[in-house]
């Protein structure tokens, strides 16, 4: 459950930041979304790295408690 509330959670804060932070006329724009996309991808990378880890960091720790419980 905590898992896939994490994992999910990550996925959704990434494609707003990603959004967010598209250059050019914005996200609305059909035609230049996926152009943004790449964009803001590459201008936030160094920012964005450390959100997209940590929670893969977190489910590693969550797992090993488990596993370390049982």
């Amino acid at each position: 459950m905590y898992l896939t509330a994490t994992l999910t959670s990550t996925i959704i804060i990434t494609f707003i930041v990603l959004i967010i932070y598209a250059p050019g006329k914005g996200a609305a724009d059909a035609g230049d979304f996926q152009y943004n996309i790449i964009q803001a991808a590459q201008i936030t990378s160094v920012s964005i790295i450390p959100y997209l880890i940590y929670p893969y960091v977190l489910i590693v720790f969550i797992a090993a408690q488990i596993i370390r419980e049982k």
